[in-house]
């Protein structure tokens, strides 16, 4: 499964580079370097080339893949691999100052809800789902455009994902508005942000007082956090070979894979948990036979 930021828009074909220093400059060398290095993050050219490497990282994984070409003619900006926890950014179709903002959506909110950061960051999206929807009753201008992005994504009330996705592009829109608020607006906001997150935090203050610029200071905070964890142990080739086993048995439990996919990332981090406690892996159970019965 992966989340995605799309939006449609031309695409500026911003060379990997450019968007390399924006992230830097906003991040952070040393926290983009570890993300990287951690395999937590990719900074793909095209959106071929992301959709690729995550389809091959995923089927190297788990034995299938879940990812698929576009149907529609969305952009692409950026998207959240849940089961390599793993995010990608396209830089074909983002800028300096949107580049940025995505990463708060991919990372700060997805990647975020899919590690250790879940508790905090469940909270971070109850709190932007209630300003979204109260915002939305009042015409708020920024709400609106959270609206439309949803919309441009194909995300409705009943999707699976709707409450994350409604935190992740609220989050990316406060981000972009406060890109492009003036300098001294800018530090005033981002001092005022900063203060209200250390109230929530040391529950001096409610999370419900929290602003859209409040949550975007706290995603940032997440990327930091995440650029700062190791990298997740990775199963042996032996250990993939018995783990493909256990998902092709999985065949007879589900009508299509696609379905296992929160129990097959169960078996991956169980069988790395007893690889590194250097402990068996569990063969596959046998099928018990029927008996036929006597004539």
């Amino acid at each position: 499964m992966a989340l995605f930021s799309k939006a449609n828009q031309e695409s500026p074909k911003t060379p990997k580079a450019e968007i390399r220093e924006a992230l830097i400059k906003a991040f952070g060398k040393e926290g983009l370097v570890n993300l990287v290095n951690n395999n937590r993050f990719y900074l793909a050219q095209t959106e071929y080339e992301a959709l690729t490497v995550a389809s091959i990282e995923q089927e190297k994984k788990q034995g299938f893949s879940t990812i698929a070409l576009p149907q529609d003619p969305t952009r692409i900006l950026g998207f959240h691999d849940k089961v390599n926890h793993r995010t990608f950014l396209i830089a074909d179709n983002l800028n300096p100052e949107t580049a940025c903002a995505v990463m708060l959506h991919e990372v700060g909110v997805h990647m975020s809800a899919d590690s250790t950061l879940r508790a905090k960051t469940r909270k971070l999206i109850d709190t932007a789902v209630n300003l979204y929807e109260t915002g939305l009753k009042t015409e708020d201008t920024l709400m609106k455009t959270v609206e439309k992005r949803l919309q441009e994504s194909r995300i409705s009330r009943s999707s699976f994902d709707y409450r994350e996705e409604v935190c992740g592009y609220l989050v990316e829109e406060a981000a972009k508005a406060q890109a492009r608020a003036p300098a001294v607006v800018r530090w005033f906001n981002d001092v005022k942000s900063t203060v209200n997150v250390w109230l929530v935090e040391h529950g001096v203050r409610d999370t419900s007082k929290l602003s859209a610029l409040d949550l975007a200071t706290i995603a940032k905070s997440n990327v930091k956090e995440i650029s700062k964890m190791p990298q997740e142990y990775e199963l042996s080739p032996k250990g993939r070979e018995i783990l493909a086993k256990h998902v092709q048995a999985l065949s007879s439990k589900y009508s299509k894979l696609s379905d296992a996919e929160a129990e097959i990332k169960g078996l991956y981090k169980q069988f790395a948990e007893l690889e590194q406690a250097g402990k068996p892996l569990p063969e596959v159970p046998k099928t018990k036979k029927t008996k036929e019965p006597e004539r």
